[in-house]
């Protein structure tokens, strides 16, 4: 056994990787099936006349549930907890300080106790349902319970007492009293001693409104087994829209059992080995020398599944999010340390397997499509940073342009425009510019060389270069003369440039441990070859 490990190593780690990256790849495919046809809105239905295959319910859109949360929420209960303890503070402030105020030498000493107890009458009935401060925004809709000794008492919302009203409810009370006249005294001394003793209680209030959200229908409707759906030639619109997405998530989600789960599985497994068997032959065929280097062939096959597997993550998290995940640095990354048609070939892999994940998936596809060739494109020299911004700007500016298009296509406006996605292109466009620590971190995990090492090493001023125009300048000058003229022959043959005036500038270094050997490094005529056998 050990002499066929020996004899067939190289080939038994290939097999070796070609399945663990496609069980890899498998585990997040869902187990579902597909539903067979391709829903746009806005598109024309160009297959038969669908009849619905038995009952199902009509999903309601996000925003109709948007709609009935806001409307739940306006009329949501709000609770306090009523604190007895402030208002009896309020009520002895009341006493201590009412001579405070009521000094003036114009009221009379007699009717004092009269204008103490009218006061403290308009307190105990401000604080009879209890006063809520001014920070709380209840909205007139919403019911109102207060929450007292443990039980619950329901009032309603103009029972509230607030303290901004203090003004206007003394002045309409002492009005009535007859007292108009001592509303400054009054109201100087109300706004030193009345405090809130209604505390919203945040744990009861939402609770309340989360379970009342639980109660929301995410349904209207029923479409009967056997009713039409939607005619052919007819536009993907408005309610038949709605009812083909009903169909299509009560069929992926309802049609799969124990039975036909691993046929499921099964099917998608044949083309997830066509597509990374693609892949391997495409490698073999054009660069034999990765497919020999199993370090090389295991590092690109580690990028595709490290983007199924970021890509996966962000659509368990949030399916709205499936724009953040950074697609376009894959063809970049094996660009850098390859050529950008291997680059471009594993981007189009990835995206074709992710085709089976993604909602909307030729939308997905496309965009991201164009995305990889605009970024392997654009991108000439990776090791010049304003190459990376000029390519995250045009990335950016193709999904723009691609997401409007589909969007005027499937709604025929602008009103509807996520700001959400566009923003995700964004942060996708920007996470680009972290292709340059990766190239670092993969060039110390892969022992792997980029554009950005090469530009690194062709430094004049590194210490070995620099060592080697101290002891032999002579091969120093030769070098330079070397790399210029294999620079402008590479670039004429489209050869990569930064490669060869690095092996140029290099070719020679073995002449720094004794230069004098050498004849341009020698200062007279005399040779120390002469001296020797």
């Amino acid at each position: 056994m050990y002499k066929f490990y020996k004899a067939n190593k190289e080939i038994i780690i290939k097999i070796l990787l070609y399945v663990v990256s496609v069980i890899a790849v498998l585990y997040f495919f869902p187990s579902q099936t597909k539903f067979k046809y391709d829903l746009k809105k806005g598109t024309i239905w160009n297959y038969e006349n669908l009849y619905s295959p038995f009952d199902f319910p009509i999903s309601k859109t996000e925003d109709e549930i948007k709609q009935e949360k806001k409307i739940i929420e306006l009329n949501s209960r709000i609770y306090f907890d009523f604190i007895d303890e402030v208002r009896s503070n309020v009520l002895e402030d009341y006493e201590n300080k009412f001579d405070n105020y009521f000094y003036d030498d114009d009221i009379i000493t007699s009717e004092r106790s009269l204008y103490f107890n009218n006061g403290l009458k308009i307190l105990n009935e401000i604080y009879y349902n209890g006063v809520v401060s001014n920070e709380n925004n209840v909205n007139p809709n919403n019911k109102i319970s207060i929450i007292k000794n443990n039980f619950e008492n329901e009032i309603d919302f103009n029972q509230l007492f607030y303290i901004e009203n203090l003004s206007k409810y003394l002045q309409k009370r002492l009005n009535e009293l007859e007292l108009e006249k001592l509303l400054e005294f009054y109201l100087n001394l109300f706004l030193e001693i009345v405090k809130p003793n209604l505390v919203l209680n945040q744990n009861f209030s939402e609770k309340f409104l989360n379970d009342s959200f639980l109660n929301i229908s995410p349904t209207r409707g029923v479409v009967l087994s056997g009713s039409l759906i939607i005619s052919q030639g007819e536009i993907i619109e408005g309610e038949k829209y709605l009812k083909l997405i009903s169909l299509k998530k009560e069929y992926e989600l309802n049609t799969v059992n124990s039975k036909n789960k691993f046929l499921v599985i099964f099917g998608y497994a044949l083309l997830v080995l066509i597509l990374f068997l693609l892949l391997f032959l495409f490698i073999k065929k054009y660069y034999k020398s990765i497919f020999d280097n199993n370090k090389e062939l295991t590092f690109v096959l580690f990028n595709i599944v490290l983007m199924i597997v970021i890509t996966s993550g962000i659509l368990n998290f949030d399916i709205k999010y499936v724009y953040a995940s950074p697609i376009c640095i894959l063809p970049l990354i094996i660009k850098s340390f390859f050529d950008a048609r291997l680059g471009l070939f594993t981007h189009f892999v990835t995206i074709l397997l992710l085709g089976f994940i993604v909602p909307n998936s030729f939308e997905y596809i496309f965009l991201q499509s164009l995305v990889g060739v605009v970024a392997v494109l654009s991108v000439s020299d990776l090791y010049i940073r304003a190459n990376l911004f000029i390519s995250v700007f045009q990335i950016v500016l193709v999904y723009f342009l691609s997401y409007l298009s589909f969007h005027i296509i499937q709604e025929g406006n602008f009103s509807e425009i996520s700001f959400l996605t566009l923003g995700l292109f964004i942060i996708n466009g920007l996470a680009t510019l972290f292709v340059q620590p990766l190239l670092y971190l993969y060039e110390k995990i892969f022992n792997l060389v980029s554009d950005v090492s090469l530009l690194e090493l062709s430094d004049t001023n590194s210490k070995l270069l620099r060592d080697l125009s101290d002891k032999a300048p002579g091969t120093f000058n030769h070098s330079i003369q070397v790399a210029n003229l294999a620079e402008a022959a590479a670039s004429e043959i489209n050869a990569n440039v930064l490669l060869i005036r690095v092996g140029a500038l290099y070719h020679d270094i073995g002449k720094i441990k004794n230069p004098l050997f050498f004849s341009e490094n020698q200062l007279s005529e005399n040779s120390p070859h002469d001296k020797i056998s």
